[in-house]
């Protein structure tokens, strides 16, 4: 019987999983058909603007934000290369994309350039710049000669890189480059430029096809760099503007060599070189009794964009909680732009300007006395209660008599902390005031009843000038944390580790507790599991004395505080002794033979519960010492 349930239910398994893969295929298929020919982003692409906008004076970049504006903007032309493009009149349209330092080349930099353009067979007045910057000393510029042939002129902040056209010959010894034919022809071309650190090389390609190239060595510390200048889309700013008379579309920067046959590939495909994406609109408002503002206020922005949230109260007014598409205290807090998305900022009056809002206060532990003094924290300036940044619980600061709190507010934990700490109580964000410069103060954090956390981080300075770093902060004789149950008492000497600027009269923080969680990742070096040395051992963290182990550990070390500092301890300094241990037989042997006591008592622990386990260690006990007397009386 109990083979034929095996069976029916692996066959299960394989209808499912042959129904999953048919329905993959059906779908995969019509994706293919009917589907968007968009390829997915290259990789290393910096900027691409895709000039499909059907309104003046905004250009988006769909890739990093470097949205660029009208300078007497170029119109629209409905039919471009791919959707939509922009069509330039010379010398009196362009667009301006701000200074970054995206593009920001230094001499040692290799990125490429490529666009798609389609020129009228008219007379040029002038040379012609697709794609272009200067500030005056640097320049470079990609477009068309004012003989319809495409060219890049690559010239660095001292003037290296000036000369003249190259000609239509590749060995020609220009260092300015041109294409073989004119483009002035009423047709779509593709255009790509490469500039080459490895090799030295300037590059020129044109329908797919190396046009012309030349080697030139830039001088260290003279790039093409600038805090200020723009780049320009169909001109350039400089004398005479160089305006671009035609059709401009898919122009993409990358800060990288395209290949050649990455480039032969964009032009033989015709299309653009990333996939769409949306634009989603945010709107804003604040609500309360209290007033200010959203920052950013709203806006409209690519899909799957994270935007950094913050309130901003006015003077006596404090946050107090978001609603609609953002919910909790997280002050700031981030939003995804995967669809429209509103959101308030609850704004409420804040009496003792502590950062806290006399509602939130008010609604906070012991009908709001968050400290039991039988007075309202909302009227101290020196205690505040406050919502996690999670909205799921109240904790309490207070400072002591004398000091105040300033800037109070809960923070989602900053990323890359400690893997094997759980913050289940957020971060925590203030300022002491009211100090004498070096002066020692503590704070007292109260958390929810029953709360028992094991340590304290910070993310900050350790020492103010240090760099930003996570660490841990614990007392050690002059500052830190001290824990007792669900009270943790900070303690800070103004200017010292744990304050984030020097000695100042005023102490700044950002930290908070955490607990070992109840299973702890396993770390590397001959681990497996966590078991460092009984796995170097037996030399498998799924060998079944390990797994008894394992099992201990789980069910009677990691359920209270004591046996968590204890595993704690030992993941600490076990790794290396157990890589020792895996590269000598002998001692593997030996360690085997030495945890075969652990093991057994493990096992009985595990399998029959302590109760058990304690009676049969004290009949063990009590019959190896009646053999012991015995054992004497003969002698």
């Amino acid at each position: 019987m109990g083979g034929k349930v095996m069976m029916n239910k692996v066959m299960r398994k394989w209808r499912v999983s042959l129904f999953a893969a048919l329905i993959g295929s059906v779908l995969g298929v019509v994706l293919l058909v009917t589907g968007p020919v968009y390829a997915v982003c290259p990789d290393d692409i910096i900027s691409l603007w895709t000039l499909d906008e059907s309104s003046a004076d905004f250009y988006a970049d769909s890739v990093n934000g470097n949205h660029g504006v009208g300078n007497a903007s170029p119109a629209v032309q409905p039919t471009g290369k791919v959707n939509g493009a922009q069509d330039f009149t010379a010398g009196s349209t362009g667009i301006d994309v701000p200074a970054d330092d995206s593009f920001n080349w230094a001499d040692n930099a290799s990125f490429s350039i490529e666009y798609w353009i389609k020129r009228p067979a008219a007379a040029f007045a002038s040379n012609e710049v697709a794609v272009g910057r200067t500030d005056g000393s640097f320049e470079w510029w990609t477009g068309l000669w004012n003989d319809g042939k495409a060219s890049f002129v690559l010239v660095a902040a001292d003037g290296v890189g000036t000369g003249a056209r190259d000609g239509a010959n590749p060995n020609n010894a220009g260092l300015y480059l041109e294409g073989l034919v004119s483009l002035a022809d009423d047709v779509w071309h593709h255009v790509a430029v490469v500039r080459d650190f490895a090799t030295g090389e300037n590059r020129l390609y044109v329908d797919g096809a190396l046009n012309d190239s030349v080697t030139i060595a830039y001088n260290t510390g003279q790039g093409f760099e600038s805090a200020t200048d723009n780049l320009n889309l169909g001109w350039l700013n400089a004398g005479g503007g160089f305006g671009y008379n035609g059709t401009l579309d898919e122009v993409a920067i990358y800060d990288r060599v395209l290949t050649a046959q990455e480039i032969s590939d964009h032009y033989t495909d015709g299309i653009s070189y990333c996939d769409p994406l949306a634009l989603y609109e945010l709107t804003t408002a604040v609500a309360g009794s209290g007033s200010g503002s959203v920052n950013p206020p709203g806006g409209v922005y690519f899909e799957n964009r994270t935007l950094e949230i913050t309130p901003v109260p006015a003077a006596g007014s404090a946050f107090n909680g978001w609603a609609g598409d953002l919910t909790g205290y997280s002050n700031p807090t981030t939003l995804v732009m995967d669809t429209n998305k509103s959101i308030t900022a609850n704004l409420d009056t804040d009496t003792d300007t502590d950062g806290i809002s006399d509602a939130e206060e008010d609604g906070g532990p012991n009908g709001g006395d968050g400290n039991n003094d039988t007075i309202l924290d909302s009227t101290q300036n020196n205690v505040a209660s406050l919502h996690t940044y999670d909205g799921q619980s109240y904790v309490t600061l207070e400072s002591p008599g004398g000091t105040t709190l300033a800037n109070c507010k809960a923070v989602t934990p900053p990323s890359g902390g400690p893997a094997d700490r759980d913050f289940d109580w957020g971060f925590l964000s203030f300022t002491v005031n009211g100090l004498a410069p070096n002066d020692p103060t503590t704070v007292t954090l109260t958390l929810p009843d029953g709360a028992e956390p094991d340590t304290y981080h910070k993310y900050g300075p350790p020492a103010p000038g240090d760099p930003v770093a996570w660490y841990e902060f614990m007392n050690d004789g002059q500052t830190g944390a001290v824990i007792n149950g669900n009270v943790v008492t900070l303690q800070f000497v103004d200017g010292l580790r744990g304050d984030d600027t020097a000695a100042d009269g005023s102490v700044v923080d950002q930290g908070g507790p955490a607990t070992i969680p109840a299973i702890v990742p396993a770390l590397g070096g001959g681990g497996g599991g966590g078991c460092f040395i009984a796995t170097a051992a037996y030399g498998s963290y799924m060998e079944p004395h390990v797994m008894t182990l394992r099992s201990f550990r789980d069910e009677y070390l990691l359920s209270n505080k004591l046996g968590r500092l204890f595993v704690d301890g030992y993941y600490k300094y076990a790794p290396p002794v157990a890589d020792f241990i895996a590269k000598h037989e002998t001692l593997k042997v030996a360690t085997r033979i030495a945890l075969l006591p652990i093991v057994g008592i493990s096992y009985v622990f595990v399998n029959f519960g302590p109760v058990l386990t304690m009676t049969l260690l004290s009949m063990v006990l009590a019959l190896c010492t009646l053999f012991i007397f015995i054992y004497k009386r003969r002698v």
